[in-house]
């Protein structure tokens, strides 16, 4: 893959391209780990994983729309993953 000659915009070129080949599953996944829970069953692949990738790549890739969606959902607020990880020191809203 070659990144065509854009001059000053030309790293905007490069981050297009790690983001089309980064595999957004995978980011998400490290945002669940990190604010949420390290065990991640299938369900919880499918149902906050999958849905939480589709949300960052549907807003052009901003990360912050996908961990609103992660801090609002219900499933942050399960009885079974509160108290879970305490690391969210901003408030993000």
């Amino acid at each position: 893959m070659t990144i065509n000659n854009a001059g000053a915009e030309e790293y905007k070129n490069l981050i297009d391209i790690i983001f089309q080949k980064m595999k957004l599953p995978l980011l998400a996944t490290k945002l669940y780990r990190w604010f949420v829970h390290s065990n991640i069953d299938e369900t919880i692949h499918n149902d906050v994983i999958i849905p939480m990738g589709k949300i960052i790549r549907d807003n052009n890739y901003e990360i912050l729309p996908g961990l609103r969606a992660l801090l609002a959902s219900e499933h942050f607020y399960d009885e079974c993953i509160i108290g879970t990880m305490v690391k969210i020191q901003l408030i993000l809203f």
